[in-house]
């Protein structure tokens, strides 16, 4: 399932349809008569899906879910085992109900297993597939760079500024001011500039970035090297929500890879402060880094970085505008 970034955030579920058959024909109509279809008609049991990959980069262990929550740019790669050959709603809601179905998936991944992977990775393989968490260590791409030693700390805060008698509002990227026992303040923060290159990498260094979303939520989204997630801090609890057992809709993003991460806030506008973890492996040259709602990247609020050899001048620093 992916999210396009043409709108704001939306929760997918599967439920069975238990409304008549004869009215099945899409009718277009208010949101509230929808509504009134949908609570009438989908009224089944929530089905389990088990995410296996997020933004097309593998999870390290299956996350049973029952709403897949989609922000502007995410990609979620889900299965799900229907209990029967009947007809289901796939709804966007709040609704948490469900019923597992947890021994079919996991059955359905180690036959296939057993049947398609070499012979010499098979037997790990099953075993991982096998565990009570569904792991799949073996097909992650990224080795953890969580307990590694990182070679430069990044921040990053995006917002949005209201600016009453103008054409547009501002939409800015800038860095954090952090203070322990505070929430982060945007500090240096400006608009996209063509030909300015905002902050300056270093082939082979690993970073940790600390980020923020002020006003509203915004999803980070970076290009060619993807981030490692190292937690989500509430700005009303002081508790990270990326734990598997957190209950939170970012739960179980803690340690996995992904390129678009959702920048929550709070009904205040205060921000969640994320930590994220990348290296730069491969690729010299310039790409950028941009909220994923597209009309915000458009109005501006968009960097480019650029990867330097370890040699070359100014490489590791910031960007000629202070960055």
């Amino acid at each position: 399932m992916i999210q396009a970034g043409v709108s704001g955030s939306v929760s997918v579920s599967f439920r069975k349809y238990n409304g008549d058959p004869a009215n099945l024909s899409y009718r277009g109509g208010s949101v509230q008569q929808r509504d009134a279809f949908v609570g009438d008609a989908c009224t089944g049991e929530e089905i389990d899906q088990f995410s296996i990959a997020l933004d097309g980069l593998t999870r390290s262990r299956v996350n049973v879910q029952q709403r897949t929550m989609l922000h502007p740019g995410y990609r979620d790669d889900v299965l799900v085992a229907f209990p029967g050959p009947v007809i289901y709603c796939i709804v966007a809601n709040d609704s948490t109900a469900g019923q597992t179905a947890q021994s079919f998936a996991q059955a359905f991944l180690v036959d296939a297993a057993k049947q398609h992977m070499p012979k010499s990775v098979r037997s790990a393989i099953v075993d991982d597939l096998s565990d009570d968490v569904i792991g799949l260590d073996a097909f992650v791409a990224h080795d953890s760079l969580l307990d590694v030693e990182i070679d430069n700390r990044q921040t990053l805060g995006f917002d949005t500024i209201i600016v009453e008698d103008a054409p547009k509002n501002e939409f800015v990227v800038g860095d954090l001011e952090l203070s322990p026992g505070k929430l982060p303040k945007l500090v240096k923060a400006s608009e996209f500039e063509l030909g300015r290159v905002d902050r300056t990498l270093t082939l082979g260094n690993v970073e940790e970035w600390t980020l923020a979303a002020f006003t509203e939520g915004h999803p980070f989204h970076k290009h060619v090297n993807p981030v490692q997630i190292g937690s989500s801090i509430d700005p009303d609890t002081g508790i990270d929500v990326s734990k598997f057992d957190s209950g939170s809709v970012y739960a179980g993003l803690s340690g996995q890879w992904k390129d678009t991460v959702f920048l929550p806030t709070n009904l205040f506008g205060a921000p969640y402060v994320v930590t994220i973890r990348t290296h730069y492996r491969r690729y010299i040259g310039t790409f950028v880094l941009h909220c994923h709602i597209l009309d915000h990247e458009d109005f501006g609020m968009m960097q480019v970085l650029e990867v330097k050899m370890p040699t070359a001048p100014g490489a590791g620093g910031h960007g000629a505008h202070g960055h």
